[in-house]
């Protein structure tokens, strides 16, 4: 692959996208290609997906922040607080 290898970076201004676009446009064998989020989003330098598909040799899709179908937020189950609540608290977790 010739270089520098052109990267499309998806979810561009999400958690992660700032950071991937930094670490592209600091390395001289990266060329940051285009930058897309999801459709309707406005920021500058954003494309759509399918231009950046059309630019980039590589594109690079951060995994989203996925929740476990039974999620309870901060409040965790009865189950999981009897069992930190059993622990000694000289034992190191796991």
């Amino acid at each position: 692959m010739p270089l520098p290898l052109k990267i499309a970076v998806a979810g561009a201004l999400g958690r992660m996208g700032p950071q991937m676009t930094e670490t592209i446009e600091a390395d001289p064998r990266l060329d940051l290609a285009a930058r897309f989020h999801r459709p309707g989003s406005a920021g500058e330098g954003l494309v759509e997906r399918d231009e950046a598909l059309a630019l980039a040799d590589v594109v690079i899709d951060p995994p989203r922040r996925q929740r476990p179908p039974n999620w309870q937020g901060p409040a965790r189950s009865a189950a999981a607080r009897h069992w930190s609540s059993a622990r000694p608290a000289s034992t190191p977790p796991n």
